[in-house]
């Protein structure tokens, strides 16, 4: 029931009368009443729930929405080291953004920047355990731009300055782009032979596969298992890559839609008299780039 809040807070409700009625926990379903209150600017409500769970997320949410940034910098702080220690990789990513984002509105850019460097290298781990196809709608979802787009505003304000604005625009671009031509067109798959396609889906499916066995290691306390494996993803991405190379040159079109490269200004083929207007739409604002002779103007 997307965008439909009350019937969602209905079903919410529901549940928690079934599982109540069983004795089973409700704090999943409250959780997600108070994320519902909170995305129709029900605050007053979905802080009587925050302050009943006591959960850090929440409330760190909560505190970015009242836009009181130094309070939800120690909420998101507080579970940081928490989902680290026990990697709990949603946990993370959530309070990698969240404490990013209050860094940002603090104007603490360098660590703002820094957490969401953290949050996209969660989310690029997150997509590697997918499936090519179930990898063609990752950013589909809510929330899983808003890293690079939060890098697209406060890099101006770091030493990577515009031209990593720009970078970090062109990275969500790409992505986007990759994932509206699969849901139009299709997967590409079809345009390179079926024993490339074979080992692509092979060398996905390794990577995936490792990331698995590393979690159940992490969760038997097995630091032997776990760092050998370690140095077995690593090897499996250095094979997946130099294989992407590969595709790069023998079949750069379907490359250039399954592995969008972002590119800076200065690498882009532009005619002498040529000017490129280019902008990034996120949340709090616009950001717009004019490039001429290859600068950002």
């Amino acid at each position: 029931f997307w965008g439909d809040y009350k019937k969602a807070i209905e079903y919410f409700n529901q549940s928690i009368s079934i599982k109540k009625s069983i004795g089973i926990f409700t704090r999943w379903e409250e959780s997600n009443i108070a994320r519902t209150y909170m995305a129709r600017g029900d605050l007053p409500n979905a802080l009587k729930i925050c302050e009943k769970l006591q959960a850090p997320l929440l409330f760190g949410r909560y505190y970015l929405l009242k836009k009181e940034y130094r309070l939800a910098k120690e909420k998101f702080g507080k579970k940081l080291p928490v989902a680290e220690k026990e990697r709990a990789i949603d946990d993370m990513l959530t309070s990698y953004i969240g404490y990013a984002l209050a860094c940002e509105g603090l104007k603490e850019y360098d660590s703002a920047s820094r957490y969401f460097k953290k949050a996209m290298s969660s989310l690029e781990e997150m997509r590697s355990k997918l499936t090519s196809s179930q990898r063609f709608y990752f950013f589909s979802a809510e929330d899983r731009t808003e890293p690079y787009e939060g890098l697209v505003r406060v890099s101006q304000y770091t030493n990577e300055n515009e031209r990593g604005s720009f970078y970090y625009a062109e990275f969500t671009r790409s992505r986007l782009f990759t994932e509206s031509s699969a849901k139009r067109y299709g997967a590409p798959e079809t345009r390179i032979p079926l024993n490339v396609a074979n080992t692509e889906a092979r060398l996905a499916d390794k990577i995936a596969a490792t990331y698995k066995e590393m979690e159940t290691a992490f969760e038997n306390k097995d630091s032997a298992r776990y760092k050998e494996l370690e140095t077995q993803l690593s090897n499996e991405q250095k094979e997946q890559k130099m294989f992407i190379e590969k595709l790069r040159k023998n079949y750069p079109e379907y490359a250039s839609i399954m592995y969008p490269q972002p590119v800076y200004p200065e690498n882009i083929v532009m005619k002498p008299d040529e000017v490129i207007i280019e902008y990034e739409v996120t949340e709090p604002c616009t950001k717009v780039f004019v490039i001429k002779d290859n600068k950002i103007v």
